[in-house]
């Protein structure tokens, strides 16, 4: 319990950055800006002159090794900022001086000071902004929102590109350098957990990079040359367009949604709101989208593509519109549980030439913080493949053996799948599906019901009964009926051998 709390107390004292980009600011202890107006008057004299930093804390001041005196800056000392307001620069981080020195927390500060856990921070190293509840040290990029689309054979990765805008905390700067996707197959979980859990740090396989293009500069780094900073492939073969924004049944949508988003200029809107009130009637300014309201998804996809310039003068603030990015992986077994991952890495930096400068990789959060489970599947048969190939619906493995299982995605026992083991139907219709079952006497064991709508043309059954018990070795009918009358019913069967 002591050891949490010290953490906890560590983590509430938070981080200090590099606010000002200017590594030498803090020169003598005075690390912080304060312009005319920011402050309220002090006993009633609104003069900077006049104006104390700080936490007076009597234990670290004074004169010495440690000239912590929160000391005032005089109006011989005032300067314009780059808005032509007049400032100076104060000692305000007192407190923490205090307490690095001293390892005691600050006394209350004088009536009238800024209290502690304002913005204004501390100046070692030019850091003077205080981010609470955070950890020094490096600090990987967002990772990007993602969603995977199996397929047959392969699976298509999707995700957003708001790790390349996410500025380094210490840096106070945008230092993204690459995406990465990650893969785990044939991992075999514990016992007793289901897809959530997941796979250890040593299976996650790396199958793509991509990064942008840039260079450690000569002179920042360990050469005296400038060196290409990993494989600079760029982002241009990732890129992906959703298929809405050029499909034609949408056309108009594109013209309406920047309308929407420039009617926003405080960027209020985070997502587009629905397109009616609760009493159904149309939400006001969101008329000219109801051509297009059953299409809620493509909606959200228009809205967050679109982007606003911003104009300060008018008090319009940006909006940055989103890109996307995909990634196949073209050779994945069907039917197999299949982890993926999209993580983001930034690169190392350093104060060089009076600027921050690239000197080599930097860190990346762990795949398993952002990933998702899936499966890919045979694709659905279609009207026109069973009219001209005919019916192809099969069952694997069959027979079904202890053997066979074994080597297709077997998993230990959970309370969703008492067996740990699936056979699978492939080649299902693209329809509604009903999957029944029987022993060869003509006892029904179980129903399985399958959407092949959209394209996934695979059923598995873990081989429980309706009366939830483990079958036995035998001889097994099934028949398929869809509710499209363009395919009949097919009857099949499979084999089990325990």
């Amino acid at each position: 319990m002591l050891r949490n709390a010290l953490q906890a107390s560590i983590a509430q004292r938070g981080a200090w950055f590099d606010a000002d980009r200017d590594q030498f600011s803090g020169t003598g202890g005075r690390e912080t800006v304060v312009c005319y107006g920011d402050l309220p008057p002090l006993y009633g004299v609104p003069s900077l002159g006049t104006y104390y930093a700080p936490f007076m804390d009597q234990r670290c001041a004074g004169p010495g090794p440690f000239p912590f005196i929160p000391s005032i800056e005089f109006e011989d000392r005032v300067f314009m900022d780059e808005d032509g307001r007049r400032c100076i620069r104060v000692n305000a981080d007192n407190c923490e001086e205090c307490f690095q020195l001293r390892g005691e927390e600050c006394q209350p500060p004088l009536p009238g000071t800024i209290p502690f856990g304002s913005p204004y921070g501390s100046g070692f190293g030019g850091r003077e902004y205080r981010a609470a509840w955070l950890l020094a040290g490096s600090l990987p990029p967002l990772p990007p929102v993602m969603r995977v689309a199996p397929g047959d054979g392969a699976v298509e990765i999707y995700w957003d590109d708001r790790s390349q805008y996410d500025v380094d905390p210490t840096a106070r700067i945008i230092d993204f350098e690459s995406y990465r996707v990650w893969r785990v197959s044939n991992w075999t979980r514990p016992a007793g957990v289901d897809e959530r859990q997941i796979p250890p740090a040593d299976m996650w396989n790396m199958i793509a990079e991509r990064d942008i293009v840039n260079t450690v500069p000569a002179g920042a780094g360990p050469n005296d040359q400038d060196v290409s900073l990993g494989r600079n492939t760029g982002l241009a073969d990732i890129r992906y367009t959703p298929a809405c924004l050029v499909d034609p049944a949408f056309t108009g949508v594109e013209e309406v949604m920047q309308e929407i988003v420039d009617a926003d200029p405080q960027g209020r809107l985070v997502r587009l709101p629905p397109l009616r009130r609760n009493d159904g009637s149309p939400r006001p300014g969101y008329e000219a989208l109801l051509p297009w309201e059953d299409h809620a998804a493509v909606l959200d996809t228009f809205f967050h593509v679109t982007s606003r310039a911003a104009d300060p003068a008018a008090g319009v603030v940006a909006k940055r519109g989103t890109r996307y990015f995909r990634y196949v992986d073209p050779d994945v077994h069907n039917n197999f549980t299949t982890y993926y991952a999209v993580t983001a890495r930034d690169h190392a930096l350093t104060w060089f030439a009076n600027r921050w400068a690239t000197v080599g990789y930097g860190v990346e959060a762990a795949p398993c913080m952002n990933f998702v489970v899936t499966r890919p599947r045979q694709a659905a048969q279609t009207a026109s493949a069973r009219a001209s190939m005919g019916t192809n619906i099969f069952v694997y493995p069959n027979p079904v053996t202890r053997e066979a299982l074994a080597e297709f995605d077997m998993q230990e026992t959970t309370w969703e799948n008492p067996t740990g083991a699936q056979v699978v139907w492939a080649n299902l219709p693209a329809a509604h599906n009903t999957i029944r079952i029987y022993t060869a006497s003509g006892d029904l064991i179980e129903t399985l019901r399958h959407d092949g709508t959209g394209g996934d043309g695979s059923a598995s059954w873990n081989l429980v009964s309706r009366n939830n018990q483990e079958i036995v070795s035998g001889i097994y009918l099934y028949v398929v009926q869809s509710d499209d009358n363009r395919f009949e019913d097919f009857v099949g069967r499979f084999v089990v051998v325990w």
